[in-house]
């Protein structure tokens, strides 16, 4: 009969300290918890405001001067669209190309329309010394190419012979006349 007889707890202070401690674990727990989530927060609202005071900032210098806020953008624009250019076409020439995005196809297609027949809104005019290029950045490729033929030598030997053909009218006066 004395097995069946089931020990109970004494009370006393070492029952209580298995609960105080275990109540301390939970109320540290939750310090800790909410520790984290402040540290987070305040971790996100410096970000939020560096990142405020830094836009403010981009946007005082463009509002200040717009034309040096747009000439950066150009540059930066004609840069990425040279270098994905030069990744399917060699390019060689030293000077500098001008850039320009194409924003209304159809007056380019009347003004040469054998060229720009496949151009879209959006494409980049390429203009190298000696070649023009149109290049669509969207998939990577080239739609159109021609060569740049320079009339200034043509040009160059008229101007002579016509400054020859006025010289010569300014010299013989028809008008002398004696009476």
């Amino acid at each position: 009969m004395q097995d069946d007889v089931v020990p109970t707890p004494k009370k006393g202070k070492a029952n209580n300290e298995v609960n105080d401690t275990s109540s301390q674990e939970g109320i540290r727990g939750k310090i800790r918890a909410n520790k984290t989530i402040l540290l987070v927060a305040t971790v996100f609202a410096v970000l939020g405001f560096v990142g405020t005071v830094v836009f403010y900032q981009k946007y005082q210098d463009v509002k200040s001067n717009p034309g040096q806020a747009q000439k950066a953008q150009n540059s930066a624009e004609t840069q990425r669209v040279l270098g994905e250019l030069k990744k399917v076409l060699r390019i060689d020439e030293k000077e500098a190309p001008t850039v320009a995005r194409v924003e209304d196809p159809a007056k380019l297609k009347t003004a040469n329309a054998e060229f720009y027949k496949n151009v879209e809104k959006g494409d980049y005019l390429v203009i190298f010394p000696k070649r023009a290029v149109i290049y669509r950045e969207s998939i990577n490729q080239i739609i159109n190419i021609a060569p740049i033929i320079s009339t200034s030598g043509t040009a160059a030997e008229q101007k002579p012979a016509a400054a020859d053909t006025k010289t010569t009218n300014t010299t013989t006066n028809p008008r002398t006349t004696t009476r």
